[in-house]
């Protein structure tokens, strides 16, 4: 009996069913919601009993000069999945950043008048809800961190790209006629514990990213927040001398050796107990994985 595999839209009024299908058993899902609104569905993927290849991308950041390469890149994820009963799950991809950009749909911080909003993670979840209702977060089993925004600061810089077990950190570019008056650093990326740590500045730091979302940056017209993961990235600062770009967030596989995987007991974003396991306290896992940043 061949494995088959049918996709739908869970909240049909909030979007456009955009999959390319090559077979029965071969699908691409692409974004399904208008890139203006920071609203959008997931995927209902129904799987009969087989075995199957998940792969997902992170959204990249947005970029400025309408130049793509200046948006950081998503992280990629992929493995395989035995289904041994008919299943759902919900696949809810990140949406990309833009210039001046807002939040994004699923994680991503907002962007600055010449800086590139984060791009938000893609992800696969047992539960469907609003992108950032916790529950839903928590029952992630797959997550692929998105890339940063780039920006413009003297010169065009590129934004990091999303991060495997670790999120990349944020970097700065300098006035290098400039004498800074005060201490200034990066955002570090998130890693598999936590989420980013945000940029310091010398009156004001870049906020944090935390479990599924990533922190905002200071306000400015150059600085950027970070992009959505399994823990978001963070948001940068700026100085008198220096801009900050955001961090990454980092990805997840359940399975894969190195993640951490959550305990069912967390409650919230601010209450999260980790397994030091790497299989998702369901139980459903993947094996042959692949992360990439």
């Amino acid at each position: 009996m061949p494995e088959r595999i049918s996709v739908s839209l869970y909240e049909k009024n909030r979007g456009q069913r955009n999959v390319e299908e090559n077979s029965d058993n071969y699908k691409i899902l692409r974004y399904p919601c208008s890139s203006s609104i920071q609203t959008c569905t997931p995927y209902v993927v129904s799987l009969s009993r087989g075995t199957y290849q998940l792969e997902l991308f992170g959204a990249s950041g947005g970029f400025p000069n309408n130049d793509p390469k200046l948006g950081g890149h998503g992280s990629y994820t992929k493995g395989n999945l035995v289904v041994d009963h008919d299943m759902k799950l919900y696949v809810y991809l990140g949406q990309q950043g833009k210039l001046n950009g807002p939040r994004t749909f699923n994680g991503g911080g907002r962007g600055s008048a010449n800086a590139g909003s984060g791009g938000g993670s893609s992800d696969i979840r047992l539960i469907a809800d609003q992108w950032d209702n916790f529950e839903s977060l928590k029952s992630r089993i797959m997550v692929a961190a998105g890339g940063v925004g780039g920006h413009l600061h003297a010169y065009f810089y590129t934004g990091t790209h999303g991060g495997n077990l670790t999120g990349v950190d944020g970097i700065l570019t300098s006035d290098p006629s400039c004498n800074p008056i005060g201490p200034l650093k990066q955002a570090y990326g998130a890693t598999r514990n936590r989420g980013g740590i945000g940029g310091i500045g010398e009156s004001a730091s870049g906020k944090d990213g935390k479990f599924g979302t990533a922190g905002d940056p200071v306000p400015s017209d150059y600085t950027s927040g970070g992009s959505g993961g399994y823990f978001g990235g963070a948001g940068s600062s700026i100085s008198r001398c220096h801009v900050g770009i955001g961090s990454s967030g980092s990805s997840f596989i359940s399975g894969h050796k190195g993640c951490n995987a959550i305990l069912n007991t967390s409650t919230s974003q601010d209450n999260i107990h980790l397994s030091n396991q790497n299989i998702h306290y369901s139980g459903i896992k993947f094996s042959s994985t692949i992360i990439k940043s």
